[in-house]
């Protein structure tokens, strides 16, 4: 077994709440700033308050073969959680409270000794194995860099190296053939939002127009595309936003560090033949969208493009671990102005936190949306569910009452015009969702599960929705207890659960 610690940069705030050894060596702390509560609101005119964030630690190396972690926190603690539940690994607590675990194989995941709060992250990477060469080569070697916006284009790769800090975002429109390759941190924290005028609207329901915002990561009508290994932080809007792309493939990234209005995963719009797999994704807002256009992305890069409305079809995500802040975690939607969003496979994934719903298909626009899969999906839910909550003012703080029978919906599909999202004119050219498949999907909670579905009318249904293999804490779920826990409208039809 070997082991390859990566150094870390030093970083202008901190915080040390762990000591971390791999096969008994120290690994740097490196801190990310994440959300503390799920707390949220449309843009109000300025950026998200700090208040409402948290510092938290994590640790990035490479493995091969079985390797031990010793990780001692800082702070008293009574019990310790490590997620997912399915980590490859084994581990024990010792009288001194020291926490060790015995990984078998490259993984992501956390250690909760604290609870929700100041989670450790560790990023226990594959050993790297790159070839960069064949094509012009953008360097970035260990420690910092301040690089603006770097524009890619054909044939050129990105390469962060382990311990490169690259204050940056990364934009690229109808290129081919490139990689954003390495192990370094992409860091976004130096991305704010352009103020077009001064705005502070209290009690909001829509965003109130006054700034440009970019994404840390904006790939506009590309194809061949390869993003491998690299850490994202502090994202200002999505993290990985692909936009009418194909040939698009992202493997073993991290995203942590997002807290900011917006913050969400990767996002696939109008996207054909792509792919995310082996990532963990602790975001703000939603985890991994698999949608249409949105008015935002149509209106500034789209509008003068020939054509006929495109489809998403052919998309895979597999293999991912999420942790949602506030959102949803693995949905098609919310935007769904295409001719179809088809052909989508979620497989083997872990949801370990969720706060807005893991499992979403809202269609609030045009497309028909069908041949989806969920397939092999393990979704936890914490012990105290923390109900997501709109700020409606500056002064107002994050307060909950407890609620021990609180839950999100554990499966919501649902049809719509939205007064905000939704970019047809009538209701009549709602699209609709068929034929969708949940297979193997484990949810673990105290809470009862229950399930939402919803058509909109006879033209825009929620139809041939077949789940198999549904559990409940480790027992299969029956097909009357689905019926029981299920609430649907009289625009669905053939939603079953079969025994």
């Amino acid at each position: 077994m070997s082991v390859k610690i990566y150094p870390a940069a030093p970083e202008k705030e901190s915080c040390a709440d762990y000591r971390v050894l791999v096969n008994g060596r120290e690994v740097p702390l490196q801190t990310a700033r994440v959300s503390a509560y799920p707390f949220n609101r449309r843009w109000p005119g300025h950026q998200r308050q700090i208040e409402q964030t948290e510092l938290c630690n994590f640790v990035a190396f490479a493995m091969s073969g079985e390797t031990e972690i010793t990780v001692i926190p800082l702070h008293p603690f009574s019990a310790v959680h490590i997620r997912p539940r399915s980590l490859p690994a084994s581990s024990t607590v010792g009288a001194d409270g020291v926490i060790t675990i015995r990984l078998r194989e490259p993984a992501c995941f956390t250690v909760e000794p604290y609870g929700t709060r100041h989670a450790l992250h560790i990023f226990a990477d594959p050993m790297p194995a790159y070839d960069v060469g064949g094509g012009e080569v953008l360097y970035f070697g260990a420690g910092e860099h301040d690089a603006g916006t770097i524009e890619l284009h054909s044939g050129q790769t990105l390469f962060l190296e382990e311990g490169a800090v690259v204050y940056a975002t990364v934009f690229a429109q109808d290129a081919e053939n490139i990689r954003i390759l390495g192990r370094g941190i992409l860091d976004n924290s130096k991305n704010t939002e352009k103020i077009l005028f001064e705005a502070n609207v209290s009690g909001n329901n829509t965003d109130c127009g006054n700034a440009l915002r970019e994404h840390a990561v904006t790939l506009i009508g590309c194809k061949n595309v390869e993003i491998d290994g690299i850490i994202l932080r502090n994202s200002l809007l999505y993290n990985i936003a692909c936009v009418s792309c194909s040939g698009v493939h992202i493997r073993n990234i991290k995203l942590i560090g997002c807290w900011r209005f917006n913050s969400d995963g990767v996002h696939f719009a109008c996207c054909q033949d792509c792919s995310l797999t082996d990532s963990f994704l602790r975001v703000y807002d939603d985890a991994v969208c698999v949608r249409g256009y949105s008015k935002y992305e149509y209106e500034r890069w789209l509008t003068n493009r020939a054509g006929n409305l495109p489809s998403t079809k052919n998309i895979r995500v597999s293999g991912c671990t999420i942790w949602n802040d506030w959102g949803k975690g693995l949905q098609v939607g919310t935007e769904t102005y295409a001719e179809e969003v088809a052909d989508v496979l979620f497989e083997n994934c872990c949801i370990i936190r969720v706060s807005y719903g893991p499992l979403y298909i809202w269609v609030v626009d045009n497309a028909r949306v069908h041949d989806i899969v969920y397939r092999n999906i393990d979704i936890e839910f914490d012990e105290y569910n923390w109900a997501p909550l709109i700020q409606q003012t500056d002064e107002q703080v994050y307060r909950y009452d407890y609620d021990p029978d609180f839950a999100c919906p554990f499966i919501a599909f649902q049809v719509e015009k939205h007064f905000e999202y939704s970019m047809i004119r009538t209701e009549e050219e709602l699209g609709s969702i068929r034929g969708v498949r949940l297979e193997g999907v484990n949810f673990h909670s105290m809470q009862k599960p229950f399930f939402l579905f919803a058509g909109h009318s006879a033209s825009s249904p929620c139809e041939d929705v077949v789940c198999q293999d549904l559990c409940w804490n480790g027992e299969p779920v029956s097909a009357s207890f689905f019926e029981r826990q299920s609430q649907k409208n009289e625009f669905c039809r053939n939603i079953r659960l079969e025994d």
